[in-house]
């Protein structure tokens, strides 16, 4: 429930770009998260970001690099974001160490075509298909049945790949139709980088 209030007050403060009157902005200092969620939008557009997110990872108890990070991120999709040659040599370093490989700065093609296909696996799309997961859905009456659901493996873990059927049976004709529909997402440590849909009847 707090997750779902931070992400609240996060959305509610990109979802309008109204002007509020400079003395409406009110001193969120000593507000709760609960009480700055409850704000009206066109007061949270106006409010200052980085005192909204310190007083997410006060609350939340996470660091607020967390946010300072993803800042950083985005306004270097944008590109006004400029690292130094220092910068860009440290994280060049790190990003070799963190695959294993000697950090002397230098890339080689071999890792930048690594850095490359990270970078693309990092903006995937997440795919949700219908009562992905918890929910199962059965509907049973005298002549028909219907189930919905994900199928998982032993230990409630979905099995791979993501998946989704539908099954539905009907006395009258004593047929069963099973539609099942699974999307094969490769692992960050595969060379592959091909998604698929797959649909069945």
């Amino acid at each position: 429930m707090r997750i779902f209030i931070v992400f609240s007050i996060l959305a509610a403060s990109f979802l309008t770009f109204a002007k509020a009157d400079a003395d409406s902005i009110p001193d969120i200092s000593g507000m709760s998260i609960d009480e700055i969620g409850k704000l009206p939008p066109d007061i949270m557009s106006q409010l200052s970001a980085s005192d909204v997110f310190e007083k997410i990872a006060e609350e939340e108890q996470i660091s607020k690099s967390f946010f300072d990070t993803a800042l950083v991120i985005n306004l270097s999709k944008l590109l006004f974001f400029e690292p130094s040659e220092e910068q860009i040599l440290q994280a060049v370093k790190s990003f070799q160490k963190s695959i294993g490989n000697k950090p002397d700065g230098v890339l080689t093609m071999g890792q930048f075509d690594e850095l490359a296909r990270r970078v693309t696996r990092s903006a995937d799309t997440p795919v949700y298909p219908t009562t992905f997961g918890e929910n199962i859905r059965v509907y049973i009456e005298s002549n028909f049945a219907l189930a919905e659901g994900t199928w998982i493996i032993e230990g409630q873990k979905i099995a791979y790949p993501i998946n989704h059927s539908r099954i539905s049976c009907s006395k009258h004709t004593g047929i069963c139709e099973v539609v099942q529909v699974d999307v094969a997402v490769p692992h960050l440590d595969e060379k592959s980088e091909s998604y698929s849909l797959h649909l069945s009847t």
